[in-house]
Parts: C-alpha cells; structure tokens; sequence
C-alpha cells in the first residue's frame, strides 16, 4: 500500500488531471491536441521510473509466481508508452478528439459488467481501484481466455458510443501490447490447429485502468 501511494504521488507530480484536461480544452479549438500530448510524452522516461520504483518494492509481497511474471508487467508498459507515444501523441490525440474518455465514462456500468463476467470484481470507477483490488499477475491459458472474453465484451460495449474510434484504438492498442504477454504463444498455437483453447488476439484489462486513471 505504501508503494502505491509513493506511485500515485510520483505520477501527479508530473501530470496534474485537472490541469491536463484544461490544457486539452484549450488545445481542441486550434486543433493542437497532439502537441499537448508531446509535451507529456517527452515525460516518458520519468514515468517509467515512478513504475520501476513501485514494481520494485511491491516485488517481495507477490507470491512467486507472480514475481516471476513482473518481467512481462514490465514489457507491456513498454509496449503501452509506445503505442501512446507513437509519433509523439497522436494516438491518444485523436482518442481525445473522437471524445474517447467521454465514450469510456458513459458506458462505465456496461465496463464494469465486462470485467465483473470474465476476471472478475475489479472496480473500475473514480476512487475504487485500489492495491487490493488488482487481480492476481498470472498469464496463463485461463488468464488469456479471460483477457479474451474480456476484450470481446468490451469493444462491443465502446463500439456502441457515436464514434467507432474508441473501440478501435482500445482494440490496435492491446494487439500491440499482447505481444509482450505469453498469450501470444497461445495464439500461436491457436493458428496451428494445437491448442485446446481458442484465444482471440487483443484484450483490454490493463487500458481500461490506464485510460480510466488518465481522466
């Protein structure tokens, strides 16, 4: 807990919601979102340590599978700052000008649900989202089907908002950052004919909360 807490006080100070939502306003008339998001993401080394630091300390009370897997927690949020940070913001930039949080905020009950029927109880609301309510870190065949199912559940839901755009990027940016999770070799498998699971390519779980975190 107390790692969390050293967490959420190293990622405010260096992005203020409020302020990063006023600067967004602001930037939408002149059509200079990106630039907004540049400024943060020229942030990205620093925010990978405020990461670090937490992984690190809340390394000795992760049972030992899952200090095994904080090698690959690892990679996908280096999968993640790349694909939000792929030519300096435009991403998220146009997932802000498509009104992609405002889509996230009006189907949170639908989001809920999705999580509720595959991982499990994860609130994802305002002020819910605790250490204590973070799902064991495993990426086994179950995990993966989970993540699935998860993802099948969730772009349907997005994909009812008045622009597409939400779903997609939710979508193309868990295909990216799949491939530094071990359900890759699930699909692998899959395509092969081998596995006796069938495992879809992209999931959700951790933008929901990353996104949901942001705004």
């Amino acid at each position: 807990m107390s790692a969390f807490k050293s967490f959420q006080g190293c990622i405010s100070a260096l992005v203020d919601p409020s302020k990063l939502q006023q600067e967004i306003e602001e930037a939408k008339p002149q059509g200079q979102v990106d630039e907004v998001f540049k400024k943060y993401c020229d942030k990205t080394p620093s925010f990978r340590v405020c990461f670090s630091n937490m992984t690190d300390a809340v390394k000795p009370c992760l049972a030992e599978e899952e200090q095994q897997s904080m090698k690959t927690v690892h990679n996908i949020t280096e999968q993640l700052a790349d694909f939000i940070c792929f030519k300096e913001g435009d991403r998220i930039a146009l997932f802000i000008a498509e009104n992609g949080p405002e889509c996230i905020q009006e189907k949170q009950e639908e989001l809920q649900a999705c999580f509720n029927s595959t991982i499990g109880s994860v609130n994802i609301g305002e002020g819910n989202f605790t250490a204590n309510s973070i799902p064991a870190i495993t990426f086994g065949q179950k995990e993966c089907q989970q993540l699935t199912e998860l993802q099948k559940c969730v772009v349907k839901a997005l994909g009812g908002c008045p622009s597409p755009t939400s779903a997609n990027i939710i979508d193309s940016l868990f295909k990216f950052a799949l491939k530094a999770t071990p359900c890759k070799d699930f699909i692998k498998e899959e395509k092969k004919g081998n596995s006796a699971h069938r495992f879809a390519v992209s999931s959700f779980v951790l933008s929901a909360l990353v996104l949901k975190a942001m705004f």
